[in-house]
């Protein structure tokens, strides 16, 4: 039990998801630029204009801008929240007067995607919002996206805003005091380390606890800040720095102030060693050539809907925030912290100038989202991805037809893969054996998911075991995805090993019958693999036609270069017994008694010590990485600080080189 006087010193931190590398975080963090879409869920989105176009705030709407942004590759999806009068901003459009809230609406749109990282907005002090409530809400909300959700933390500028709530607007600098209160406590709470007894200056908790735990640490912390002092609370909490530009939106002004800030942003993390990520909101206009694109700005800007833009400005003026000091209400009719415009070489020139001044993100804003959304992912993703600022996703392809073939496949594909999850363990099944468990392009997808909710679940254990006679015969060779080039499709295989490889539990694949190509990929990369003795392995690609090059890089290790040589260049099958003289398998025994065996295998290592496991896993993948100088020191003091901890289940080990 905590107990505290005016100070967050003694409470416990969680560690960020960053600093897990199988976390949905890291995964987006890998890109050098994020890109990330800016929801239009109120009126008039961020654009003060009648100009026409198809921009709705309606749940649906945002339902299917979300679905297109994950399809496009994009990685997060962000909410707006304010607060304002009926009518909104007034004006021919009311602007804002509809307004859904963000905290639910990102909820609700998680389990519909199964990638995108969802952050909503809160206000955490406004009202009379508890911290325990607030760290229970999040990790549900954490636990129904599977660690995509995030919490961008405000405190609230605007001086008409607080009166809802009955309130004065607090001082700018004790706003971040209160915020960094409020957010210590969450956190403790999300360790869950003890009960928490807390007697704060602005916070009291009496033996709280929250529960479940969320599922990377903690939820994804950001931060909207421009201020010294908030900075500071970021560098302390926050994953994710959403910052602006001082000096007006055009992208030309924006770019006299954008590198000081993302340097003042640097040396505040640098103070507490953390790492972060800074992301910025441009508005975007790009057509085919340049012209076009200036002469759709300016048809926009000249049906400027000004009563809004007037009382928009009066607000912003009344408000002491530190973000927009130069920025003039006809930056308004467009909208954006930085309007980007131009051809798309245009665009990704611009993009790649923020990158350069240290922005590493962009949610994007649009005027007419639908149709823009898709030019941008269709014309200006491609050279992003050419200039190294984009790493394309297997998955994924940017030309409008790969994402409505991929859309199709992702929904009209049976069921082929099931993950199913009981305490510490998650079983992912194969389920196909009409077809003998043959992978396609969307069994793929599923099992990566499969092996993603492991993962999420910190479970100990991962089973993957399949339904009929056959393991898998590997990936179904024969199919061709409608707008999936072939890379995209093996782009598949790297993913599924490097979570496979990656999982910091223990895997066990349970192999009956035929285990080929892929098979038997799962099985040499699964910690344990237990196999009937009439089972039949091989790397049978060159029998295909093809040359198993991914094959050739993980295999030497595990069983030898000479064996993997036999193995790849002749495609030939395997015996059970052959099997388990190389590596490919760690057990063979009778067909009659695999599932038996099985089940005795699994229950043995979960009535084991979790953290003991665990650390184990990690030390053998680091070692074999060549990751570790001086092993047996190593051992001794890793051995030390578990024992010392009190045996943690969830051991501070360094990161998994197998999960990069």
């Amino acid at each position: 039990m905590t107990d505290s006087s005016d100070t967050t010193a003694a409470l416990h931190q969680p560690p960020s998801p960053l600093e897990d590398p199988s976390s949905p975080l890291s995964r987006i963090a890998r890109q050098p630029m994020m890109l990330g879409l800016f929801l239009p869920t109120q009126t008039g989105a961020f654009s003060q204009s009648t100009y026409p176009r198809d921009t709705r705030w309606d749940f649906e709407y945002n339902r299917e801008l979300t679905l297109k942004a994950e399809a496009h590759g994009l990685d997060f999806a962000f909410g707006l929240q304010q607060w304002v009068k009926k009518g909104g901003f007034g004006g021919e459009t009311n602007y804002r007067e509809n307004f859904l809230d963000p905290f639910i609406s990102t909820i609700a749109l998680a389990p519909l995607t199964t990638r995108l990282v969802t952050i909503s907005t809160v206000h955490v002090l406004y009202g009379s919002l508890h911290p325990l409530y607030l760290a229970r809400f999040a990790a549900t909300a954490d636990h129904i996206a599977q660690g995509r959700f995030g919490l961008n933390i405000v405190t609230g500028y605007d001086a008409r805003e607080p009166l809802m709530f009955g309130m004065q607007r607090i001082e700018h600098d004790e706003r971040y005091a209160r915020a960094d209160e409020f957010a210590s406590i969450m956190e403790d709470l999300w360790a869950g380390e003890e009960d928490l007894t807390f007697h704060g200056r602005w916070y009291d908790l009496e033996s709280a606890y929250v529960s479940p735990r969320p599922v990377h640490g903690r939820p994804i912390m950001v931060s909207a800040s421009a201020s010294a002092a908030g900075f500071a609370y970021a560098a302390d909490h926050s994953d994710i720095v959403f910052t602006s530009s001082r000096s007006g939106a055009p992208y030309a002004d924006a770019m006299r102030s954008i590198p000081t800030i993302t340097k003042e942003i640097d040396e505040a993390y640098d103070r507490t060693g953390r790492q972060h990520k800074t992301i910025i909101f441009p508005m975007v206009i790009c057509k085919e050539t340049r012209e076009e694109a200036y002469a759709y700005r300016d048809a926009i800007t000249a049906r400027a809907d000004t009563a809004s833009i007037v009382n928009y400005d009066a607000r912003h003026r009344a408000g002491d925030a530190q973000g927009w000091p130069e920025h003039v209400p006809s930056d308004r009719v467009l909208g954006g912290h930085v309007q980007i415009i131009g051809s798309p070489t245009d665009v990704a020139d611009q993009l790649e100038g923020l990158h350069e001044a240290g922005i590493d993100g962009a949610q994007l804003g649009f005027y007419d989202y639908g149709p823009e959304l898709d030019f941008f992912a269709e014309a200006v993703l491609p050279i992003l991805e050419a200039r190294g600022l984009r790493i394309p996703d297997p998955i994924v392809s940017n030309p409008r037809e790969a994402v409505a073939a991929m859309t199709a496949v992702s929904s009209t594909e049976p069921v082929l893969v099931r993950a199913e999850h009981d305490g510490p363990i998650t079983t992912v099944t194969l389920s196909n054996p009409e077809r003998a468990n043959a992978l396609t392009y969307g069994a793929m997808q599923q099992f990566i998911e499969g092996l993603r909710a492991a993962h999420s679940n910190r479970s100990l254990l991962l089973i993957i075991r399949a339904e009929g006679d056959d393991f898998t015969v590997g990936r179904d060779q024969k199919e061709k995805v409608p707008g999936v080039t072939k890379a995209q499709s093996l782009g598949l295989i790297l993913e599924a090993n490097a979570l496979l490889r990656g999982f910091p539990g223990i895997s066990v694949s349970v192999i009956r019958g035929r285990a080929l190509g892929f098979g038997s990929g799962i099985s040499v990369q699964s910690d344990l693999s237990i196999a009937a003795d009439t089972a039949t392995l091989g790397f049978d690609e060159v029998r295909h036609g093809l040359a198993p090059l991914v094959v050739a890089e993980y295999l030497p290790p595990l069983i030898g270069p000479r064996a993997t040589a036999d193995l790849i260049y002749t495609g030939r099958d395997v015996s059970a017994s052959e099997a388990l003289a190389i590596g490919l398998v760690s057990r063979v025994v009778p067909e009659a008694d695999l599932e038996a065996e099985a089940r005795g295998l699994c229950d043995s290592l979960v009535a084991g010590e979790p953290g003991a496991l665990r650390l184990m896993k990690s030390y053998s993948a680091r070692l074999r990485a060549g990751g570790i100088a001086d092993p047996q020191a190593a051992a001794v003091a890793e051995l030390d600080t578990w024992l010392s901890a009190g045996r943690p289940a969830f051991p501070d080990v360094p990161e998994n080189p197998a999960a990069r």
